[in-house]
């Protein structure tokens, strides 16, 4: 569980933003993380602690190691490490104790705000790397390009089972459906090998900081999204890099056979708002108004029905939360599949398939 975490950045909670910003989302992070770039395909060969940096950007040979970190730092403003109990760094100066692999490790120790001043290791495992199997190439791709092809403002059900099929792929499932109106979301779960989880977590943060500490007025990230001020220069920055990602992409299409129009826009960062004011409470907590004015709110277990979605709630200094309810599924024409049995259920969601 502490190694199967994303990043989470709120430099300034309680802040109201008053200028324009953006939110840029990336395209199906995770996915892009498992078909891109490298995986585990061999067993671990445990290896001499003190040649760990041996593997940083090694993109044949990787390392997952234990290790003593001594850092410092002056908040607790980003959040995507956690020590051996599951606990995240915190402001000041420590020594904890950590699982790390090669690409978190490097990431660390150039990360914004957090100082590490020395890097101990005491348990080193390295692991020959190359592209997930090609049969589970193929079905990552199949389930990506089905998701692409679906509209969300047509048929949004349709569009939002899909999308739990695509994350289920690394983490959550369908557990069981009991009828059409009716169904449970297993949460908290690795459908994904956890070899591939823990390096696919790791490439998607590199992914977002790559971008994210480029840009002027970055405000907030949460694992796959960036909001920062909107100008010409974030603009243009954000264009560059969509570019090499895309690059990447159809140097994949090219190797594997893939059609590049089909794939084109994975692992990009979509522009999904344009803001005109936002305020993020704490980390999970934030809420801002688009330039069409509509109002949006963000945090894990708050009721937005029963809201009252206007100016008064960047006074709040957190926002009321209950019990969050998986929505039902309102809509009969996605069930003439049959979804009934178990077996229909394991082969829709195929959460064994990368187990």
């Amino acid at each position: 569980k502490s190694r199967l975490c994303g990043i989470c950045y709120c430099p300034y909670p309680g802040v109201i933003v008053p200028h324009p910003m953006i939110c840029l989302d990336i395209k199906s992070a995770y996915i892009f993380s498992l078909l891109i770039e490298p995986h585990i395909c061999s067993k671990a060969i445990e290896v001499d602690p003190s040649t760990w940096e041996y593997y940083i950007n090694n993109p044949y040979e990787q390392s997952l190691g234990f290790y003593n970190i001594h850092y410092s730092t002056s908040s607790n403003i980003i959040s995507c490490y956690k020590d051996k109990e599951g606990n995240n760094l915190t402001k000041g100066e420590h020594t904890v104790e950590m699982w790390l692999d090669s690409v978190d490790l490097e990431i660390l120790r150039t990360l914004p705000y957090i100082h590490v001043h020395s890097v101990e290791c005491t348990y080193l495992e390295q692991y020959e790397m190359q592209s997930v199997p090609r049969y589970v190439m193929d079905r990552l791709v199949h389930e990506y390009v089905k998701k692409s092809e679906i509209s969300e403002e047509e048929t949004p059900i349709l569009y939002h089972l899909q999308k739990v099929v695509l994350n289920g792929i690394y983490g959550n499932t369908i557990k069981k459906v009991y009828n059409a109106d009716d169904y449970k979301l297993l949460k908290k779960t690795n459908a994904l090998a956890p070899q591939w989880g823990i390096w696919t977590t790791s490439y998607t943060k590199k992914l977002l900081l790559g971008l994210a500490t480029k840009l002027t007025g970055w405000y907030y990230s949460d694992t796959d999204s960036i909001y920062c001020l909107d100008t010409p220069e974030n603009r243009k920055i954000v264009k560059a890099y969509n570019d090499a990602i895309a690059e990447r992409v159809k140097e994949f299409c090219s190797k594997y056979g893939y059609d590049f129009e089909q794939l084109h826009a994975l692992g990009s960062f979509d522009l999904k708002y344009e803001i005109k004011k936002f305020k993020a409470l704490k980390q999970k907590e934030y809420l801002f108004t688009t330039t069409d004015n509509e109002m949006i709110v963000k945090a894990a277990g708050c009721n937005k029905d029963e809201m009252v979605l206007d100016d008064h709630l960047y006074d709040l200094e957190t926002l009321p939360v209950g019990n969050r309810v998986f929505p039902k599924i309102e809509n009969d024409s996605y069930w003439e599949k049959d979804c009934s049995g178990d077996e229909a259920i394991k082969e829709l969601f195929y959460a064994s398939l990368l187990i």
